[in-house]
């Protein structure tokens, strides 16, 4: 007969026997054990792209991200260039399904709007009212005329010519009777833009007269010459006539 602790013994050993055998063969089974899976990349996942700010062109879009359905709004910008990009949704950076769409503002530029026609007879409250409906800031210069009092005579731009928002418009009105009008001195308008011109022209109560274009080193859209040259006297309301570098020869 096998004396108690010699069976206990015996059962202990035969225990860590199995324990190291089980934990052999787990060792065994782990490193046989094929590695987990390295996730994939869904391919149908996209990261959205930056374009606020970018030039918006429709075809070279198409080229670079041909799997984004493209929704495009147009809107007038008084700072903001026409054809750049305002915003877009969803933001730049977030990932998006492949065919998914996105929303992006493009700027029309400054909002053209057309000089309102002089109707017959028409005074110069009613004209303000109509000028300024449409954005444009009216300036009055009395001339010599036997219309009724306030009565509009022309403007400068005329019909139907279209300025930018917020463009001035001279308009030519009589009193009952007219006063002797003051001589204006012609500005020295060299070098300044074309729109800056305009401004400063009818800023003194002058008219924009005829504009001429020709080829120059300086940029499009610079004021070369004018006539009556600068500091030339010269009646309010009449024009200066303008020539404007196009831009240098191709």
């Amino acid at each position: 007969m096998i004396p108690f602790f010699s069976r206990h013994r015996v059962a202990v050993a035969l225990t860590a026997i199995v324990l190291m055998f089980c934990v052999t063969v787990g060792v065994i089974l782990f490193l046989l054990a094929p590695p987990p899976p390295v996730p994939r990349t869904n391919p149908h996942m996209i990261v959205v792209p930056a374009v606020v700010g970018t030039v918006y062109d429709s075809d070279q879009f198409v080229k670079e991200y041909p799997s984004i359905k493209l929704i495009v709004e147009y809107k007038f910008d008084d700072t903001i260039p026409a054809n750049q990009v305002i915003s877009q949704i969803p933001p730049a950076g977030r990932p998006m399904s492949a065919g998914d769409s996105m929303n992006i503002t493009v700027s029309k530029g400054q909002q053209r709007v057309q000089v309102p026609e002089v109707r017959e007879n028409e005074g110069i409250d009613d004209y303000t009212a109509r000028a300024e409906a449409v954005g444009l800031v009216v300036k009055t210069v009395v001339v010599p005329d036997d219309r009724p009092m306030n009565t509009v005579i022309s403007t400068s731009p005329a019909y139907p010519e279209e300025v930018d928002s917020g463009s001035i418009v001279l308009v030519m009105i009589c009193q009952s009777v007219c006063p002797g009008l003051g001589e204006q001195t012609s500005p020295d308008l060299s070098r300044m833009t074309l729109e800056a011109a305009r401004s400063q022209i009818l800023g003194l109560g002058l008219a924009v007269g005829g504009i001429t274009y020709q080829r120059d080193k300086y940029p499009a859209g610079t004021v070369l010459s004018q006539n009556p040259a600068a500091g030339t006297s010269i009646m309010p309301g009449n024009p200066v006539n303008l020539v404007v570098s196009s831009g240098p020869a191709g």
